[in-house]
């Protein structure tokens, strides 16, 4: 096992409430929400800092226990790459990172499209020998880049991956848990936050300090994605009592985000 998954919500949970977010969201906040003190308070954050691009507001959502954050850290930067989220090279700066792109664990692109350009050229066909065609080759913001390293690929052997690649999360847990949960948060157009609601949340029924919180989409005027679960999220308690991210699973891709945006613009004219 990667990290102690205690963080993670067990399947079998109870239901604490539903559609507590039934009413529209009129604007998103324009001053920092203060600490998680409730698991439904968590949508705020993730609103605020995605629409005000406030980076530093993320460091208040870290679990601050060392494995959750780990685990947390690992699992952003994975899934995020799975979903061909990526960080900018600005971004890799302000969250310090040079040092993790560096070492070919973080990149301007995203695991998944690295795959996808790799799959496409190995499609192409060779030119003949002598022939005065280019070779396929990667883009210059590839080349070099390895496809089992970066983003963290859950493909990574056990040893491999404790002798490898932990000790690096591990020194580097802050930044790149904030910079995992921000390539997440980029994940769902600016536009599309104010229709995000809470449609349930659970508590794990086995693990006082894990919360499972499940954000949907509302007031969308698109039967389609009204009422649509797309975003599972879970929360770890801190030592104080408020409550940390530990977990984002996309249930609906961005790219599907996206288009829900473009119906709705569709129907505005």
């Amino acid at each position: 096992m990667r990290f102690n998954a205690a963080w993670i919500p067990a399947a079998a949970a109870v239901a604490l409430f539903i559609g507590c977010e039934s009413k529209p969201v009129d604007k998103i906040p324009t001053t920092p929400p203060t600490a998680v003190k409730e698991p439904h308070e968590i949508l705020p954050h993730l609103q605020y800092a995605a629409v005000r691009k406030d980076m530093k507001h993320l460091a208040l959502l870290d679990p601050v226990d060392p494995m959750a954050t780990d685990g947390a850290a690992y699992w952003f930067n994975s899934h995020s790459g799975d979903t061909g989220l990526a960080l900018t090279a600005e971004e890799i700066k302000q969250f310090g990172l040079e040092d993790m792109q560096a070492k070919g664990f973080i990149a301007t692109v995203a695991r998944a499209d690295l795959q996808r350009k790799i799959d496409e050229i190995s499609a192409l066909p060779i030119p003949p020998k002598g022939s005065k065609e280019p070779v396929p080759s990667l883009p210059a913001e590839m080349a070099g880049l390895d496809v089992s390293r970066l983003d963290f690929p859950q493909t990574i052997p056990g040893p491999v991956f404790a002798k490898e690649v932990k000790p690096h999360i591990e020194q580097n847990r802050r930044a790149l848990y904030q910079a995992g949960l921000w390539r997440l948060l980029k994940g769902v157009p600016a536009e599309l936050w104010g229709n995000i609601r809470v449609l349930e949340t659970r508590k794990d029924a086995s693990n006082q300090r894990a919360f499972g919180v499940f954000l949907g989409l509302s007031d969308t005027g698109i039967p389609e994605a009204d009422g649509k679960p797309i975003i599972d999220l879970a929360l770890y308690k801190k030592d104080d009592g408020t409550w940390g991210l530990s977990y984002w699973q996309y249930k609906k891709q961005p790219k599907w985000l996206g288009k829900v945006v473009e119906a709705i613009k569709q129907g505005e004219k």
